[in-house]
């Protein structure tokens, strides 16, 4: 249950290997690679993740502290319970010895109290020990206190009340059997409670000693590591501000020859290092450039000073030639306004291209406008002509199923016209029958004289109706033909129509692409003006730096002839600036590069 840690020779060797990983780090670079406020997180991290540790540790063995006090106490109460029911038991052999002695209600009542509650504990005990090794024993010690309640209700009453000795003797034995063997088995039990709480106990007391045991070694091994951690930043800092140091006193006197620091790493003393040798080197060049300048500048102020003379007759030669320029330039602007002309004619022309560009455009707009509502219109009248077409179709259907039914009533009416002669007929021969029977049969020729007359009217009806069903079919052909008529110039309409569309459409693919067309011609033209406006400024842009030209170069005329006088005044700073940079050699000589 305990927690291992190093000690002893294990300390030394884990502070050995440490030692051996910081001498890595510092030679190879990684160390160096860290900033240093890194290194003081990395520091305070490693610190914090330690005790986070610690903290873990103590706090699993807090938790099986815990654990153990509940097991500890939970042995201490199943002894307390074990000792109540021995307690119990040995007051129920009591009670049963004082009714067989005495033979009083009040021991039985008692004993019967006593039981009731012994079960109960029973019950109690039998669910905190359901899943230990105890069950059994104290499954025998249940069976056991069953078995001396039944003997005394079953034996030791009945045969202490008609006074059978034998009988309650016997089971009076075997009750202090069953009760010693009861006494034996809880003794065993509260053993192996006792012995359970001690093993907890020491659990807890292991537990106890480790936590301690685990503090400490955390403690030391933060203290280790804080230590070598400060160690460690302590002698990357040392070493780096050392040489920055040396590198610094011989920079300042002025040794400039292999003063690199040599460090490898990239924390701020990295930076800084990196800096100082930075500066060495830019010093080391600006030493040099230095001293290469200042021969330069003493080699050229002597060549200024041997060149000044030739410049002044240079100028002299260029202040003629800025007279002649002069005159070309006045030439040149005559010219450009000529061009000017003709371009502000040009732009004109283009801006009225333009505005007839515009206006067909507009046009053109108006055209396909007008095309796209035809062909709208005619979507529309298409679509119309197709539900007139198919409305038409449904009513000559309905003539066709209506001519049909027609027949089929004109067929009905022959059946029934057949059925009315047949009772005519019937009728007749039944008032034949009824004059040969006489008076018997006076009754039935009334009857068959009305039957006859309702036949003769059927027959009159009939009639009617055949009439009226052949003006019927008669016009339901004529309407079946004009319908027949109009479905045909309706489908006529309808191709038409569709034919219609279509060329509406083919117009208006036309027209859309003639107005693309258009536009961009009038594009074209509006760019060409944008353009030709652009070249007439350009022109007045030429002409006004052509005067601009004429009278620069008036003024340069004047202005050479003014820097001849200055050339002079160059001719003498040269030597100055020879005299300059013989002293800036003296001042660099100091410097060893």
């Amino acid at each position: 249950m305990g927690i291992k840690f190093w000690t002893g020779n294990k300390n030394k060797e884990h502070a050995t290997r440490r030692s051996a990983i910081s001498r890595f780090l510092l030679k190879n670079g990684k160390w160096k690679n860290i900033t240093i406020s890194r290194k003081l997180l990395l520091q305070a991290f490693l610190t914090i993740g330690l005790y986070l540790t610690a903290a873990v540790i103590m706090g699993g063995l807090l938790i099986g502290l815990v654990k153990d006090i509940h097991h500890i106490k939970l042995q201490e109460e199943r002894a307390v319970q074990m000792t109540e029911i021995g307690s119990l038991i040995r007051s129920k052999d009591i009670r049963i010895a004082d009714y067989i002695t005495f033979l009083r209600s009040e021991d039985q009542q008692e004993y019967r109290q006593l039981r009731n509650r012994l079960n109960k504990k029973i019950e109690e005990v039998s669910s905190t020990v359901a899943n230990t090794p105890a069950v059994g024993t104290f499954q025998k010690i249940e069976k056991n206190n069953q078995k001396i309640d039944k003997l005394f209700v079953d034996n030791v009453v009945p045969s202490v009340v008609r006074g059978d000795t034998s009988i309650y003797t016997d089971a009076r034995l075997e009750i202090s059997s069953l009760r010693n063997q009861n006494v034996e088995l809880l003794d065993q039990l509260k053993a192996e409670v006792q012995a359970d709480s001690n093993q907890w106990i020491s659990i807890a007391e292991n537990r106890i000693r480790t936590g301690m045991i685990s503090m400490a070694t955390v403690v030391l091994i933060v203290s280790i590591v804080s230590a070598g951690m400060a160690i460690l930043i302590a002698r990357s800092l040392r070493q780096g501000l050392k040489q920055i140091v040396e590198v610094s006193h011989r920079i300042a006197d002025g040794d400039l020859t292999n003063q690199e620091i040599d460090y490898q790493g990239e924390d701020e003393i990295g930076q800084l290092t990196q800096a100082v040798n930075k500066m060495n080197q830019r010093i080391k060049e600006m030493v040099g450039h230095i001293k290469q300048t200042s021969r330069k500048v003493s080699g050229q102020s002597n060549f200024l000073h041997r060149h000044s003379n030739e410049v002044q007759q240079a100028s002299e030669n260029i202040a003629s030639t800025m007279q002649q320029l002069s005159a070309s330039s006045q030439e040149q602007a005559g010219f450009s306004q000529s061009i000017h002309g003709i371009v502000s004619s040009f732009y004109q022309d283009i801006d009225r291209a333009d505005a007839k560009g515009a206006e067909l455009a507009d046009s053109s707009r108006q055209v396909l406008s007008a095309t796209q509502a035809g062909s709208e219109s005619m979507k529309s009248t298409t679509s119309q002509m197709k539900e007139v077409h198919a409305i038409f179709e449904g009513a000559v259907k309905k003539m066709r199923n209506l001519d049909q039914s027609s027949k089929e009533i004109s067929h009905l009416v022959e059946v029934i016209k057949g059925i009315a002669a047949q009772t005519n007929l019937l009728a007749l021969n039944a008032s034949i029958e009824a004059a040969r029977a006489g008076t018997a049969g006076k009754g039935f020729a009334v009857v068959a004289e009305e039957v006859r007359e309702l036949a003769t009217q059927v027959e009159l009806s009939i009639g009617e109706i055949t009439r009226m069903i052949s003006g019927i079919q008669t016009d339901t052909a004529k309407v079946s033909a004009s319908l027949t008529d109009g479905h045909q110039q309706i489908t006529e309409g309808k191709q038409q129509s569709l034919e219609t569309e279509t060329s509406f459409n083919h117009i208006r693919g036309e027209m859309e692409g003639m107005a693309e067309g258009i536009q961009t011609i009038s594009q074209t033209i509006r760019q060409l003006s944008l353009n030709s406006k652009d070249i007439n400024q350009s022109v007045d842009k030429i002409a006004a730096i052509t005067n601009q030209f004429s009278g620069g170069f008036e003024q340069a005329s004047v202005s050479i002839l003014e820097q001849k006088q200055e050339i002079s005044g160059v001719s003498d700073s040269a030597a100055t600036l020879a005299e300059y940079a013989k002293e800036l050699d003296k001042a660099v000589a100091r410097f060893t590069i």
